[in-house]
């Protein structure tokens, strides 16, 4: 029983994680359409000549202003985050897999 729980434990931790990374990863994928869309505007010049100016000033700002997600304006969530959860999750999980066989 205390095999199954830490099994489901892990599976709910991982698929947080994954959740995590994916919503992150689809929002700078956006970002990112974001910043192509309006080139494609500037440079095919399908937009009109008033609103060229402010869509560079828009495609300026999103660009110096990368999107960076936290936790409560505590701490950043970045990769070196996700990469210290991981390991501690997989150390945990043997450190604790190990003493359920002795």
């Amino acid at each position: 029983m205390v095999f199954l729980t830490s099994i489901l434990r892990l599976l709910v931790i991982c698929t947080n994680m994954h959740t995590l990374v994916h919503r992150c990863e689809k929002v700078y994928r956006q970002n990112d359409r974001i910043i192509e869309s309006i080139d494609d505007l500037i440079i095919c010049r399908k937009a009109k000549e008033e609103t060229v100016v402010p869509l560079k000033e828009l495609r300026k700002l999103i660009s110096s202003r990368p999107i960076q997600f936290h936790t409560g304006h505590f701490f950043p969530i970045d990769y070196t985050l996700l990469s210290a959860m991981t390991s501690v999750v997989v150390t945990y999980t043997i450190i604790y897999l190990q003493n359920l066989q002795t």
